[in-house]
Parts: structure tokens; C-alpha cells; sequence
């Protein structure tokens, strides 16, 4: 009980206890005492519904509360998985710029292959699959201020590599094959990859302490 419903009840005994008294005081006198303290009798029997209700209505939001923090503790710590996730996207990306800047940097770049373009697509997908989990959407209700801000950073990422699959395909187009074209592709990718990195290890890092944080 919260020390706030503790002094309500004490005042309601008190009050009782006086007009116990009272009516003890009157007993053997013609029974109007009754009428004679009914407003106070009434304002006590209030004070102390009044008491009761609050009461209760604290124990409703302590359960509550009790219910929100099981959730969001449940949903942390499913996250640590999804966190893992993130990681491995980092890890397959460790060489890919490197890859792309050899092959299509240089003075006399190639046509962009299938093969790669099916990396292009693989990232896009990858973040994607990862940004749509439920176990990560519910997660995200309990991140905080910096968590919060990397998250609105990887949507914008997912949009950025959305906007490179759509230039692959324009680019595979036998009409329209170009090694400029597949060079711009190329430094985009390059740019969204490395961008992406330092965005993934932060996130990862973070979605593994979120249970620790609630």
C-alpha cells in the first residue's frame, strides 16, 4: 500500500473512532443522534470510499506498469538476436567497396555484370528483411534518444539502396548498357555501403545492450 492510502485509512479511523464516541456518549438518550451528525457521518463514509478507490486505482497502475516493462524487457531481449543480424550484414559488407572500386572505378570500367548487380540487390534486401522484423519494430518502442536517431538513419539507408536497385536495372537494359552508367552505380553503392557500416555496427552494438538499459 502507497504511504499516501496508509494516512487515508488513518484518517477514516479516526473519524470513526469519533463518532463511535459520540454515539457512545448518547446512548441511553432519545436516538436522534443520527440525525444530528449525518453530514459528518455521510463525509466520513465518503473519505473513506474515496481512500478505497484510490486505493485500487494505484494497485491498476502498478500492475500496469508492471505489464509495460515485462513487454518491453521481452522485447529486448528478443532483440539481441535481430542486433547479431545487423552485425553479419556489417560483416559480408567488410570488402565489397574494395571490390567495386577495382572493377568499376578505373579509367575503363566494364558494363555492370548480373552477378553484381545481384550484391547491389542482396544489400537492399538484406537491410530491408532486417528493418521489417517485428521483433525489431517492437523493440524499437523502447529506444532511446541516440538508438532512436540510428534507427531513422538505417530507413533512410534502406531508401538509398531502394534508389540503387532501381538504377541496376536501368543499367542491365541491353539498350541501354553504359560503363559511365555503371560507374555512377558503382561510387553510389560504394558511398551507401560505407555509409552504411559505421550505421550497423552502432546498431547492432546497441540492440545487444537494450536489455541491460531498461
Amino acid at each position: 500500500m502507497e504511504r499516501s492510502d496508509g494516512w487515508f485509512l488513518a484518517i477514516v479511523g479516526v473519524a470513526i473512532g469519533f463518532i463511535c464516541g459520540i454515539a457512545w456518549v448518547d446512548v441511553g438518550m432519545p436516538p436522534n443522534w443520527v440525525a444530528t451528525y449525518q453530514t459528518l457521518i455521510t463525509g466520513v463514509l465518503a473519505v473513506g470510499a474515496a481512500a478505497f478507490t484510490v486505493n485500487a486505482m494505484h494497485r491498476s497502475d502498478d500492475r500496469q506498469k508492471e505489464l509495460t516493462l515485462r513487454d518491453a524487457r521481452r522485447a529486448a531481449k528478443n532483440a539481441v538476436w535481430v542486433g547479431a543480424y545487423f552485425n553479419n550484414i556489417y560483416v559480408e559488407l567488410e570488402n565489397v567497396s574494395d571490390y567495386f572500386r577495382r572493377k568499376y572505378l578505373g579509367s575503363s570500367p566494364p558494363p555492370l555484370s548480373s552477378d553484381d548487380f545481384a550484391k547491389i540487390r542482396a544489400f537492399r534486401a538484406n537491410l530491408k528483411t532486417g528493418m521489417e522484423l517485428e521483433v525489431l519494430l517492437a523493440a524499437s518502442k523502447n529506444f532511446g534518444t541516440s538508438m532512436s536517431g540510428t534507427y531513422e538513419v538505417l530507413k533512410v539507408l534502406v531508401q538509398k539502396a531502394d534508389l540503387l536497385v532501381r538504377m541496376g536495372e536501368k543499367a542491365l537494359k541491353p539498350a541501354t548498357v553504359d560503363p559511365i552508367a555503371s560507374k555512377n552505380l558503382a561510387t553510389r553503392f560504394i558511398s551507401a555501403v560505407e555509409d552504411s557500416k559505421p550505421v550497423l555496427k552502432t546498431f547492432s552494438e546497441g540492440l545487444a545492450r537494450l536489455e541491460g538499459e531498461i
